[in-house]
């Protein structure tokens, strides 16, 4: 698990560790290194590096990410930007900004669980340092633009994803793609709202068992290697 660099600037916004996703947004220059990062293109050269290093016998198509907050708009920038090295992303509490220029060249998926009292990234949009939009709204921009035709509609699953909601107090839903068949894989959207829950994820219940949000993150990510092709 990567943790990021220490955030510096902007002064008052965010402290700790954190990631470069979006000018000003969250960590800027390194006075260490005296230069501003680039975490998009130091995860890329890890990946790459990660694929590529025979010691390590990587899959090349079980490449995945996954990330919470600033480290989940990172993994959904990573998809936008390098769609060529990962196969999916799995992540909690996070958005993408403005990404109107970006034209799917690869066929990735993706998990996103959101809680419904999330105060920090807004289920229903917000403002961090620049406009990100609703989850719905971030869903929908993502399936037009892998081309799935459909709609998100619940899959009937529910799940305990939140330690502090008692029951199971997550819907699951996907988007249903109508020209999915049984010959071709196609990307898939699915998406958590977990209802009552808010930025932090709890995997741990009351009683000091973990509940599904682990293990179905990875089941996830299993369950979606890499697909070769965007269907037109």
């Amino acid at each position: 698990m990567l943790d990021g660099t220490l955030i510096t600037e902007p002064a008052g916004f965010l402290t700790g560790l954190g990631w470069e996703t979006f000018p000003s947004c969250c960590v800027g220059y390194d006075t260490k290194l005296s230069a501003r990062l680039n975490d998009e293109e130091f995860i890329g050269r890890l990946a790459e590096t990660i694929r590529d290093e025979p010691l390590l016998q990587a899959d090349p198509n079980r490449l995945h990410l996954s990330g919470f907050s600033n480290g989940a708009f990172l993994s959904m920038l990573m998809l936008e930007k390098r769609g060529d090295l990962f196969a999916s992303a799995a992540v909690y509490a996070g958005s993408i900004w403005d990404h109107d220029d970006w034209e799917a060249e690869f066929p990735v998926s993706f998990l996103a669980a959101h809680g419904t009292n999330d105060s920090t990234v807004r289920y229903s949009g917000g403002n961090i340092l620049a406009n990100y939009p609703s989850v719905d709204n971030f869903l929908a921009s993502w399936a037009d633009k892998l081309g799935i035709d459909g709609n998100l509609q619940s899959t009937g699953e529910t799940l305990d994803v939140n330690g502090n909601v008692a029951g199971e107090e997550t819907t699951v839903f996907r988007y249903t793609d109508a020209s999915e068949n049984a010959n071709e894989r196609r990307p898939i959207i699915e998406h958590w709202k977990v209802e009552g829950g808010e930025h932090f994820p709890i995997p741990r219940n009351l009683d000091n068992t973990f509940n599904a949000l682990t293990e179905r993150f990875v089941d996830f990510m299993l369950e979606n290697p890499k697909i070769q092709t965007l269907a037109q």
